[in-house]
C-alpha cells in the first residue's frame, strides 16, 4: 500500500517512489509543473512528475509527534490524513495545528471527518494481545492486522472507511489483559467491504473468561452493528469471531474502532 510505503520510510535521503514500482533516493532540488529535478549520487536527474507516484521528505528531519494527550485525525476534501492538536473552526475558516506544530488556515468545508485519539478511550490495536489464536476451517492460516483488514488494505465497511480497528479472519480469538481499570469496551462489527457482500461471521466478547456477548450473524453487506459493554472490574477481555454459513469463506471480520473506555 503506497500510503503504507511513505509513513514508514526510514533513511537519510529524500525519495521518489515511482509509478513502476521503482525508487530514486537523494536530495530533492526543485519541483515544477511538468517534472521534479533531483541530486543523486551520479548527478542531477530529472523526473516527468507523471511517473512519480509519491515524495518521501528525509525520514530523518521529520519531528517526532505527540502520543500523549488529546488529538485527532482529521481528514481533508483533498485525501489528506494529519494528526492535529488543536482545531478551531466557524463559519468562515478552519485554523488546524498539527502534531509537527505547524498551523494553517483553510476553508471549513475542507474539513470531512475527524478521528478522535487519546483522552479516556485507549484502541486496543494500539495495544498488543496477550495472545492470538487462528483456527482455520482447512488449513490456511491468517493473521491479525491492526487498523487494516486481514487481508492488509484499509478497513471499510458499507463505504465508510475507518482508520482504528482490528481484522481477522474466523475462526480467531485475541486476548488482552487490562492492566489498568476500564469502564466499557465499544466497537462496531462488520465484514469488511472486499469481500463484495460474501462472508459471514458471530462476534463474541468474553469478559474474564466468560461470555458476556454474542452478536447474530453478521453478513457481508450488513451496516456495521455498534457494541458497547461495561466491563468494569475486569481483568482479562477476549475478541472472538466464529464461523457461521459456508464454514470461513471470505470471513473477513472487522472490529472497527475497538477500544477501551476508561
Amino acid at each position: 500500500v503506497l500510503t503504507d510505503r511513505v509513513a514508514m520510510a526510514t533513511g537519510r535521503s529524500d525519495r521518489l517512489l515511482l509509478e513502476n514500482g521503482d525508487e530514486i533516493t537523494g536530495l530533492l532540488d526543485r519541483i515544477q509543473h511538468d517534472t521534479v529535478r533531483i541530486e543523486t549520487d551520479v548527478g542531477p536527474l530529472k523526473i516527468e512528475t507523471r511517473r512519480v507516484a509519491a515524495l518521501v521528505f528525509n525520514p530523518a528531519l521529520k519531528r517526532k509527534t505527540t502520543t500523549k494527550g488529546l488529538r485527532a485525525w482529521a481528514g481533508l476534501a483533498d485525501g489528506s490524513r494529519l494528526i492535529v492538536t488543536r482545531l478551531l473552526l466557524d463559519k468562515s475558516s478552519l485554523a488546524i495545528t498539527t502534531a509537527a506544530g505547524q498551523t494553517w488556515k483553510t476553508s471549513p468545508k475542507q474539513l470531512v471527518w475527524l478521528q478522535p485519539l487519546g483522552g479516556r478511550a485507549t484502541y486496543l490495536s494500539d495495544l498488543k494481545p496477550a495472545e492470538y489464536r487462528h483456527v482455520p476451517y482447512l488449513n490456511l492460516h491468517w493473521p491479525y492486522r491492526t487498523d487494516r483488514n486481514v487481508t492488509g488494505d484499509r478497513l471499510r465497511c458499507c463505504g465508510r472507511l475507518y482508520l482504528k480497528g482490528l481484522g481477522v479472519h474466523s475462526s480467531a480469538r485475541l486476548t488482552y489483559k487490562l492492566d489498568q481499570p476500564q469502564k466499557r469496551f465499544q466497537a462496531e462489527l462488520g465484514i469488511d467491504d472486499s469481500t463484495s457482500g460474501r462472508g459471514n461471521v458471530r462476534f463474541r466478547l468474553l469478559v474474564d473468561g466468560r461470555e458476556r456477548y454474542q452478536s447474530k450473524i453478521i453478513r457481508g453487506g450488513d451496516a456495521p452493528m455498534p457494541i458497547s459493554l461495561d466491563i468494569e472490574g475486569s481483568k482479562q477481555l477476549d475478541l472472538v469471531v466464529d464461523f457461521a454459513d459456508r464454514a470461513d469463506e471470505l470471513d473477513y471480520a472487522n472490529w472497527l474502532g475497538a477500544r477501551l473506555i476508561k
